[in-house]
């Protein structure tokens, strides 16, 4: 990742710990990561790519018909052509957005320190005392990625990974109740 570094990164991947591994890398790494949930469109994934100027992607190699790099697991990089240069605040370490209900999709730039802060007032706020978490959300989804995962491993407890489909999740918004209390039992 280093050869990207102040650049933004697409990662459309599984909620599992590659995604959590590459999120940490990228901030390790200086990467600006650009999260996109799966149940975005292909037209929502390409505005959302060229808004942010991302100029590589993070994806899975199954089935995919670009030559990647191998990173982790089943995921890769692959460079994107004809990325033009889009101003980035400084200090950026992820770019979040919106799935653009009512139009298109809104991003918002947050620096890692503001992602820090949006943990710690979390578990001030909350007084948590959870010793294991399950994400339910996409990990694309800031609430789950900081509420979930940075919030989790910051206070050293656990963080169980299962894929959408597992937790009865099915696009942005249909929810298989059985198949959900399913997972959480």
């Amino acid at each position: 990742l280093q050869p990207y570094r102040g650049q933004v990164v697409g990662l459309l991947a599984e909620n599992d710990i590659d995604w959590v591994v590459i999120d940490l890398a990228c901030l390790q790494a200086g990467v600006i990561l650009l999260p996109l949930p799966a149940f975005f469109s292909e037209q929502q994934r390409r505005f959302t790519l060229r808004e942010s100027g991302a100029c590589a992607m993070i994806m899975s190699s199954r089935g995919s018909g670009d030559t990647l790099t191998p990173l982790i697991g089943n995921l890769g990089l692959v460079p994107l052509e004809g990325v033009t240069g889009t101003q980035i605040p400084e200090h950026t370490a992820k770019v979040t957005f919106t799935s653009g209900s009512t139009g298109e999709p809104k991003g918002v730039c947050l620096s890692e320190a503001n992602q820090y802060r949006v943990a710690d007032s979390l578990l001030q706020v909350t007084g948590l005392e959870l010793t294991r978490h399950l994400c339910v959300l996409p990990l694309a989804t800031l609430l789950e990625n900081i509420a979930g995962v940075y919030l989790s491993l910051w206070l050293g407890h656990e963080v169980r990974l299962a894929a959408v489909n597992e937790l009865g999740l099915q696009g942005a918004s249909s929810l298989d109740v059985p198949r959900f209390f399913g997972a959480l039992k």
